[in-house]
């Protein structure tokens, strides 16, 4: 599956094998929200991300939350970044909307705010509440370090 911005500026691949690994994470932990972390490169040129692993830990779960265990996710980055000689390592979150549609809600959008958030660019991928591969919505985060604030970048599947 590709996903790229309006302008052609940003795209990224998610193999079907990781859309069907959201998705049954998403469905395990329903009635709760899940969440994971996104692993892969960029392209060469830099012209797209590339997604080659999730990494499925949450410290716990609730209905409208859901928070990744740190230490075991940054323990597994650098075991990645490692075997993979630095060409792979973190490019953005997932998680699942049981109850609701693919769209961040305010709680989404406060996570990467411009204080939160190290990397410029960060993708954030929903699974909605029908756990389809139609149902997941691709964002991206992208900090304005000139005016210290964060944009939300929709990109639509092509």
């Amino acid at each position: 599956m590709v996903y790229k911005t309006e302008d052609d500026q940003f795209i990224i691949h998610i193999p079907p094998r990781i859309v069907n690994r959201i998705i049954e994470s998403a469905v395990l932990a329903r009635p709760n929200e899940f969440a994971g972390v996104l692993v892969g490169f960029f392209t060469q040129d830099l012209d797209a991300a590339i997604i080659t692993e999730v990494l499925n830990h949450c410290a716990w779960t609730a209905r409208t939350r859901a928070n990744i265990d740190v230490d075991i996710i940054n323990d597994k980055l650098a075991e990645i970044w490692e075997q993979s000689k630095g060409r792979e390592f973190f490019l953005g979150y997932w998680h699942s909307h049981p109850d609701n549609e693919a769209t961040p809600t305010d709680i989404d959008d406060d996570n990467f705010r411009f204080d939160n958030i190290e990397e410029p660019e960060v993708f954030s991928l929903i699974i909605g509440r029908a756990f389809s591969p139609e149902d997941l919505k691709v964002y991206l985060y992208v900090k304005d370090a000139e005016n210290k604030k964060v944009d939300r970048l929709s990109l639509e599947r092509v």
